[in-house]
């Protein structure tokens, strides 16, 4: 297989980190407000779960394609991915700086040039902002809820 475990490890942290922990400095405001308040814990979880989205890629058929086939594709999967956060929304009980926290992702990964080449999205990836007391707030919330380290 061209597209080894190790990249697809990486791609799924960096989707991970890029969409479960990024911060905007702007305020709300974007499709991340807009965002529903009143998904299950269950769907929430499996949602902002990197592990879950990188289930969906098909190793024996990327195995069959050529590496920039391979890169497309996962390009799908993640912009799938992040595009399902705003659409589950987050959990009634989360608490409001987690809440910022999440719809500034939501925001920001919003801004993603998915039509960009796969190296040019995961720099995308690499250069959001992921310090933040929001962030760490949304972090820590995802931890306890659903058990997932971003």
């Amino acid at each position: 297989m061209k597209l080894g475990t190790t990249r697809m490890r990486r791609l799924g942290a960096a989707a991970g980190l890029a969409i479960a922990a990024t911060t905007l400095t702007a305020c709300g405001g974007g499709s991340g407000s807009d965002a529903p308040e009143n998904a299950s814990t269950e769907d929430f979880c499996n949602a902002i779960d990197p592990r879950k989205a990188m289930g969906d890629l098909d190793m024996e058929e990327l195995a069959g394609l050529s590496e920039d086939e391979q890169k497309e594709k996962a390009k799908e999967v993640l912009q799938s991915w992040a595009e399902g956060l705003a659409d589950v929304g987050t959990p009634e009980n989360i608490p409001d700086d987690a809440r910022k926290g999440y719809e500034e992702a939501v925001d920001q990964i919003e801004e993603i040039d998915w039509d960009a080449s796969m190296e040019d999205v995961e720099k995308q990836l690499d250069d959001l902002e992921t310090d933040s007391d929001d962030t760490d707030a949304f972090e820590e919330y995802v931890k306890d809820e659903c058990d997932v380290e971003l």
